[in-house]
């Protein structure tokens, strides 16, 4: 105030729909202060002036503030062939009132931006780029304060149509299928494909579709044994085509082929012994089943005792698996022996197939029967690894061999096997924890459990039972109404228990 001294400058704040005041800066000799909205709405501010006689004069101010203006246009292709146009679609939100929008584009080997459309109510605009280059596009939104957001997209502009399509296998076996996907890209609008293919380089091509928009996959049943030739031709709708060829070998379905054509998928040149082992393991235990419906009827087909019909049906009963275990373990050049005997599986004891291997220069037993889930309900749809490179101190608890077999005194390989096991646990299953000792299992308990309701799956080296495991659990879960739906089984390796557990609230 002119002319007066020692006048005292005091600011307040409220939201216009509260009644009570917030204080910015008290009683002071400063004539301005700053404050910054925190949200978008309707703001009281009052300033009182306070003279040297203590006179007050108050004044209030209102002040709407805006939601901030965002800029949400769009683009719709960051890759076009030449020739074809994009597509700027302006949009917005926040801000003040209506919104108007401004287009601009700039080449990648120009400096300066060309306008498409100054601001304007057009909320859409097309353009064509007339070189092979990248473009850049900028879309600015002024709202009716004059505030303005700007957005920038880059689109490739690329050459001629180019034959992306696919086959799914360039090598199978007879009675397999590949799969044939069409796909391009460049080139000008819509594609269509034509599939071919043709027995040998001078037979004639065999049409097995004729250019259609609506075919991009298309499935050969390869008849027999052979090298056939495929190709795909996309054509784009100004009338170009590309042709991609595919080469697939078909071979008979014998034993060995059928084992070195699974072995070239699971098996590298890389890999030790030990991986090889497991890799086979793992194949049998995914991919084949055992022959319950046959050994419960007993009318087991002939095919479940060979390697021939596990690989073919994917069923077989304990010499199915031994036999193939074999072949493909010596072809993937492997030392290894099929053992008969008989076994105990807990209900009886009966003839029984299994197999030996050697691994770093050692022999070791291994039943891939016995690891597959499905003889017993217990272990669930689990790979098990329970017989997996045993010793014959383990192995003899319940098998009994009969005839020629190696001596096999090295334990389980556990310290390279676990390891793998937990990872791959660990990658599958959410709320995974391993643990060595009930002290861990017990702090896990209580670590997980104020998370509230959720699922975990715990596995603990440990010989106790259900009950046992479960009062661990309980003792160890916080004071509260905690609830715990539980139960046990046995994990991948012996001596380990899976606890699935559910705590709730």
């Amino acid at each position: 105030m002119q002319g007066e001294k020692n006048v005292r400058y005091a600011y307040f704040v409220k939201k216009s729909y509260d009644t009570n005041w917030l204080t910015i800066k008290d009683y002071s000799t400063a004539t301005s202060v700053e404050y910054t909205p925190g949200v978008a709405t309707k703001y009281d501010f009052l300033v009182k002036i306070k003279k040297s006689d203590n006179t007050v004069l108050r004044k209030t101010i209102n002040l709407t503030v805006d939601p901030s203006l965002v800029n949400q246009s769009k683009i719709d292709k960051t890759t076009i062939a030449k020739g074809n146009e994009v597509v700027l679609t302006g949009a917005a939100k926040g801000g003040s009132g209506s919104y108007t929008y401004g287009y601009y584009y700039k080449r990648a080997s120009g400096t300066a931006w060309k306008c498409i459309s100054d601001y304007s109510k057009t909320t859409k605009v097309k353009f064509r780029p007339t070189t092979q280059e990248t473009y850049y596009f900028s879309v600015k939104v002024k709202d009716s304060n004059g505030r303005i957001i700007r957005k920038d997209f880059k689109t490739k502009v690329v050459a001629a149509l180019v034959n992306r399509s696919t086959i799914s296998a360039s090598s199978v076996m007879a009675g397999d299928s590949v799969t044939v996907s069409g796909d391009a890209s460049g080139g000008t609008g819509k594609f269509t494909y034509k599939y071919a293919y043709r027995t040998s380089p001078n037979s004639a091509w065999m049409l097995a579709v004729d250019y259609s928009s609506n075919s991009t996959t298309v499935i050969f049943q390869m008849p027999g044994a052979g090298d056939y030739e495929f190709f795909v031709r996309a054509k784009d709708s100004a009338g170009n085509i590309a042709t991609k060829y595919f080469n697939v070998s078909v071979a008979n379905a014998t034993v060995d082929a059928m084992v070195d054509h699974i072995l070239g998928q699971i098996i590298t040149s890389s890999m030790t012994d030990f991986e090889k082992i497991k890799a086979i393991h793992d194949w049998l235990v995914n991919n084949a089943e055992y022959d319950t419906e046959g050994v419960n009827s007993g009318n087991v087909p002939s095919s479940s005792y060979t390697a021939e019909g596990l690989l073919k049906t994917r069923v077989a009963v304990c010499d199915g698996y031994a036999k193939t275990f074999l072949i493909m373990a010596q072809r993937a050049g492997l030392e290894a022996l099929r053992v008969t005997g008989t076994a105990d599986n807990g209900s009886g004891v009966a003839n029984h197939a299994w197999n030996q291997v050697k691994a770093d220069g050692k022999w070791y037993n291994i039943d891939v029967t016995w690891d597959d889930p499905v003889v017993s309900a217990n272990y669930g749809d689990n790979l098990m690894y329970t017989y997996f490179l045993i010793p014959d101190s383990v192995l003899n608890k319940n098998h009994t061999p009969s005839g020629t077999r190696n001596s096999c005194t090295t334990a389980q390989p556990v310290n390279w096997l676990l390891p793998l096991l937990k990872a791959s646990e660990s990658s599958q299953k959410p709320n995974f924890s391993f643990h060595d000792t009930e002290t861990g299992l017990k702090q896990a308990v209580a670590n997980v459990s104020a998370t509230r309701t959720a699922t975990y799956t715990m596995v603990l080296k440990t010989t106790k039972g259900q009950a046992e495991l479960f009062e661990i659990v309980r003792s160890s879960l916080p004071s509260g109404s905690y609830g715990v739906s539980f139960n046990t089984r046995p994990w991948k390796l012996s001596g380990y228990k899976q606890l699935n557990l559910t705590i709730t609230v």
